[in-house]
């Protein structure tokens, strides 16, 4: 009950004990066709859980990885960074936190047995951008172009499970006079867009 204290919570490890292997490879930029360094890699489930484990890696110089604890389940293997090879990010406008740039990125699907998954190979492309136009049906050119620029735009990947690379986008996006939008740094994968 609130207020009370309640002792003798045991929570034995060993009863879900499960064992996890790894996942191996090596990274390559699809454009310059050299290894890939300093490449970000995690392993999200392909469908949604509430509490998902993300196992994580990053690409060595010459662009290999080794992915720790990974359980057997279906997988997307999301490979992200910098066509420099470097680490770098960029501050959201009126915020100091910093964004990771997707400048590379690529999804490939993995399925994990029970045994460690050796020789993959990953290719990262340039990351593309999404642009379109927002149109407000039965409002007169000046209603409409005061409605519009109050319109944001975003995506959400689908579906929507915590840890997956995000577009590098302001969030949320305003949309131009016209109604027009881009959405920067996407990559493959399903969205839903969000007219707000």
């Amino acid at each position: 009950k609130p207020g009370l204290n309640t002792a003798g919570v045991d929570i034995p490890l060993t009863a879900g004990k499960q064992r996890s292997w790894h996942v191996r490879g090596t990274v390559t930029n699809g454009t310059s066709g050299q290894p890939a360094a300093n490449i970000s890699l995690r392993l999200m489930p392909r469908e949604w859980i509430p509490n998902p484990i993300v196992p994580s890696a990053s690409t060595d110089a010459s662009g290999t990885f080794d992915i720790s604890g990974v359980i057997p389940g279906s997988y997307f293997l999301y490979a992200t960074g910098r066509a420099t090879g470097e680490r770098g990010a960029v501050t959201r406008p009126g915020a100091g936190d910093p964004i990771p740039v997707p400048e590379l990125i690529t999804r490939v699907p993995v399925t994990m047995g029970n045994a460690d998954l050796n020789n993959v190979k990953v290719v990262v492309d340039p990351s593309f951008n999404l642009s379109g136009r927002v149109t407000i049906e039965g409002l007169s050119p000046a209603e409409s172009a005061t409605s519009l620029s109050q319109i944001r735009v975003r995506p959400l990947r689908d579906p929507d499970i915590f840890g997956q690379p995000a577009p590098l986008v302001r969030d949320p996006v305003p949309s131009g006079a016209d109604g027009s939008f881009t959405l920067t740094g996407i990559g493959p994968g399903d969205y839903r867009v969000f007219v707000e």
